[in-house]
């Protein structure tokens, strides 16, 4: 029989790219050449760390919504999830918030520096951006997907008992400044998606200035970034001709004006507007009945709506109804 390291490194690196992820891991270990191998062919990988498997599983099903459903990268992650890394932090309760973020940069920074060169595709949930997890996941230049979600476990229903919640308040703040270690790093993308950063506008233009090739642009629960980003990516980015979905998820204002650069991206297909605020839902509809044409419009579902639209209306046979009641009854009296 001939031995699976006989086979050229071409082909032994398109099975291997198959393989689950424990698997990989496995054959990784064999010895010094199938350790290589394995890490050349990590080509996908949704890692995350947990203080809790209830939290992680939590965190996972935050990370799921309309906007998500609607993306077809993400439709293939969901036939795919043979390369999901949840990893629990063994005793994490009696464990102070300086020791649970130290091991946090750490594992993540040597994660994503031992696959830098190999990584294609990563889904990653991070606690915050520090500088250590800013540097290794700039170094994966090869990078054609990138989900990178921001997402204090703490907060999640479940993280760690309740005696332990002070935990939850001595966790530092993301430092903004860090988002500018990417521009220039990803030039290869097709696919991008921010959840929870607070990321700025001239930051995340300074990074997309660097993905001419993306395909689709998902921005979710980023307070800084708001509809004028619309206006760059229609009149000042190289990369307007390619893209083809486009959401906004709750993150800043956005008005119907912000929105009427779209008419020049010509290939968008895809537009998620999910729970934007500003804007009116009726007026973007006919717009785009008009003028965009894009197949698949989300609008927002918030309650940015005029007063009257609060108002309940009740049947006037119930209001009778309960009228004779009360007549009844104080007559009976």
């Amino acid at each position: 029989m001939t031995l699976l390291t006989s086979l050229p490194p071409e082909v032994l690196l398109d099975i291997l790219a198959y393989l689950p992820l424990r698997s990989l891991l496995s054959f990784g270990q064999a010895s010094k050449i199938s350790h290589q191998l394995a890490s050349c062919a990590m080509h996908r990988l949704s890692l995350g760390i947990f203080p809790t498997r209830l939290s992680g599983i939590l965190s996972r099903l935050s990370g799921v919504s309309t906007l998500d459903l609607y993306s077809p990268s993400h439709l293939e992650d969901v036939q795919d999830d043979t390369r999901i890394a949840s990893i629990v932090i063994p005793d994490a309760a009696t464990l102070n918030s300086y020791s649970l973020l130290a091991f946090h940069n750490a594992l993540i920074s040597a994660v994503l520096s031992r696959y830098a060169y190999s990584l294609r595709d990563l889904d990653l949930t991070i606690w915050m951006l520090t500088p250590p997890i800013a540097k290794a996941l700039g170094s994966a230049r090869g990078l054609k997907r990138l989900r990178l979600r921001v997402e204090n476990p703490f907060k999640l229903r479940g993280g760690l008992r309740a005696g332990d919640r002070d935990v939850q308040r001595r966790l530092p703040p993301e430092k903004g400044g860090l988002w500018d270690t990417f521009p220039g790093s990803w030039h290869k993308l097709e696919g991008l998606m921010i959840d929870g950063s607070i990321i700025g506008l001239d930051t995340l233009q300074g990074i997309l200035k660097g993905c001419g090739c993306l395909k689709e642009l998902w921005l979710k629960n980023c307070p800084n970034i708001s509809g004028k980003l619309v206006e760059f990516l229609a009149n000042d980015w190289n990369g307007a001709y390619a893209l083809e979905g486009l959401g906004l998820a709750n993150c800043g204002i956005v008005h119907d004006d912000d929105l009427e650069p779209i008419i020049h991206l010509t290939r968008l297909k895809l537009l998620s507007l999910y729970d934007c605020r500003g804007l009116d839902n009726d007026n973007v509809n006919k717009i785009n009945k008009g003028t965009w044409k894009i197949r698949h419009l989300i609008l927002s579902d918030s309650m940015d709506l005029p007063s009257e639209h609060h108002i309940i209306e009740v049947d006037p046979a119930y209001m009778s109804s309960e009228a004779n009641i009360e007549s009844s009854s104080e007559e009976s009296d």
